[in-house]
């Protein structure tokens, strides 16, 4: 049998303030995998909800009539609890402001809480939270953010991993619409953010690199530039500089290869905008991390879906290449 505790044991927090959970049926084969009446009881998965249980056996001889009883407390983790997050200034421009992201008020007994900070922002009408750090002690952080997120947002996870967030409003507007058509203006924010990551490699923080390529990414997507010689140019350049990033970053021990893929897509996202020596790295990579998978070093069916999204910019692109009047500057023309 099992049954909710009610009683409250402070050293618990937070799982003893979470009300009685619904107590499982152990004879419901839809709840438990085994039934409750062999030598092992295997419940389904989300059966137990965060809160306190105790369950009971009772053994009885079938020879002499007699029984025994045992019990065990179980605890179920939840995430912790009662965090905010406050974000300074509350507007700023994509890539140029300084967003000072602050958390505290976190409660949980499983320790450490590590906090990993971000943005939220809708991707197909599904809200989602976007990375731009690992997870670490810290609960202060200084970042730049993208054009029209939803809000600042903050990610803590106590010592089982179990995670909950929180999020603040923020307002930022497009760095192209700031420039006011100032295309060179715009140009000096992205090398600056360009070398910024070339900094971030330098110093071994990966997860912060990764978040600011997307933020590269995103707003070399938004801007509407000039379809001119120069600007495509350069734009493919900086876009074969950030590929670059990203793969050296997924190349460190306890690669994040979902975040890496992501990053990827965000930047094949334009084929007008990738050169062949990226679109050859591109197809170098995913060729590469597809032979590990083989050997046996698997990725998720998330990696895999993004890297097919992956190679169709990159046939698009070439297809582009082969089928545009395009005056391609020296070296990218189709071999």
């Amino acid at each position: 049998t099992a049954v909710a505790l009610e009683t409250c044991d402070e050293s618990k927090m937070p799982e003893c303030t979470v009300l009685p959970p619904r107590v499982p049926e152990l004879n419901d084969l839809s709840q438990s995998l085994t039934g409750n009446e062999g030598p092992i009881l295997q419940l389904d998965r989300d059966v137990l909800r965060p809160g306190r249980y105790e369950f009971q056996v009772v053994v009885t001889s079938t020879v002499i009539g007699r029984s025994a009883t045992a019990r065990i407390e179980i605890v179920v983790n939840t995430a912790p609890v009662g965090g905010v997050l406050q974000v300074f200034p509350a507007e700023g421009v994509e890539l140029e402001t300084s967003f000072a992201l602050s958390t505290g008020s976190w409660e949980d007994h499983d320790l450490p809480i590590l906090y990993e900070f971000g943005y939220v922002q809708f991707v197909n009408g599904i809200l989602e939270f976007v990375s731009l750090t690992g997870a670490f002690h810290a609960t202060y952080v200084q970042s730049k953010l993208p054009a029209n997120v939803y809000g600042a947002a903050v990610r803590a996870y106590d010592g089982l991993l179990a995670h909950d967030g929180a999020a603040a409003p923020v307002s930022v507007v497009s760095a192209i619409d700031e420039v006011d058509g100032d295309f060179q203006e715009l140009e000096e924010v992205l090398k600056e953010i360009i070398e910024h990551i070339g900094y971030l490699i330098d110093s071994s923080d990966f997860h912060g690199a990764l978040g600011a390529i997307q933020l590269a990414a995103d707003a070399m997507n938004n801007a509407e530039l000039p379809q001119d010689s120069s600007f495509v140019s350069l734009r493919r350049a900086q876009r074969k500089q950030l590929i670059d990033y990203a793969i050296e970053a997924s190349g460190q021990p306890n690669a994040n290869l979902e975040k890496v893929a992501i990053a990827l897509e965000d930047i094949a996202s334009v084929p007008f905008k990738l050169s062949l020596a990226s679109q050859y790295t591109l197809l170098q990579y995913i060729q590469m991390k597809t032979d590990e998978a083989n050997a046996g070093h698997g990725y998720s069916d998330i990696v895999g879906s993004v890297y097919v999204n992956i190679l169709s910019y990159v046939l698009e692109a070439s297809t582009l290449l082969h089928t545009t009047g395009f005056d391609w500057p020296e070296g990218e023309t189709v071999a």
